[in-house]
Parts: C-alpha cells; sequence; structure tokens
C-alpha cells in the first residue's frame, strides 16, 4: 500500500469492505461518511458526469489516476511522487472533490473544479 507507507496514513482494500461487483450507490456514501480518500484508476470519472456526481454527491475526497494502463509498480512510484501534493490538498480543500493524478505532472489537476464543482 504506496500511500499508506509514504503518507503515514492507515490504507484499506475496497474488498475487504465490499463485494467486487457492488454498484457506486452503494458504496460511495460510506466512503464519504467514513471520511475516507478514494484512490482510484476509474478511467470513466474524468468523462462521465454521472460518476463525478455520484462521487461529490457522496461528499468523497477523491484522488484518480489518470493513465489507466500505468503497471503497479508505476502506481505505486506515482503515488509516492504525489503524496506531499495530495496531502496538502486534503488540508486545504473540503470535502467533496476530485484530482487528478498524473505520472508527467508534478501537480494535481483539480477535476472537480473543471466540471463547475
Amino acid at each position: 500500500m504506496a500511500f499508506s507507507s509514504a503518507s503515514g496514513c492507515r490504507a484499506e482494500m475496497f474488498s475487504d469492505f465490499f463485494p467486487i461487483e457492488t454498484h457506486d450507490a452503494n458504496w460511495l456514501p460510506h466512503i464519504g461518511r467514513w471520511a475516507w480518500i478514494l484512490i482510484t484508476k476509474d478511467r470513466n470519472i474524468p468523462n462521465n458526469e454521472t460518476e463525478r456526481n455520484g462521487l461529490l454527491n457522496a461528499g468523497v475526497r477523491a484522488f484518480v489516476i489518470q493513465d489507466h494502463r500505468l503497471s503497479r509498480k508505476d502506481v505505486i512510484e506515482l503515488l509516492k511522487f504525489h503524496v506531499p501534493r495530495m496531502m496538502d490538498a486534503l488540508t486545504a480543500w473540503k470535502a467533496p472533490f476530485i484530482f487528478g493524478l498524473e505520472s508527467a505532472s508534478s501537480h494535481l489537476t483539480v477535476l472537480s473544479d473543471l466540471f463547475g464543482y
């Protein structure tokens, strides 16, 4: 769990709490209510208004890995690289929000702002 080791924050696996086939509408409200942070490679979020609305309406703080083709090793490196910016965002921004993480960028992309939230 790269985020956990790089940030000092506890990390949980989705599958430890919900069956993999659980519909977003059934688990996202729990993530928001528990004030957890969502880190995902869901490539539909930047392009799908319904998915973005689901995250934001559930009060979720989300970081979306923009390149869904990254290997596990590359995802770990990406998270380690972005942890300082992610921690800053968690301090500076109130829920809900959606940030994009890109391997070719040293900054976070505020996806929720791009879509009028």
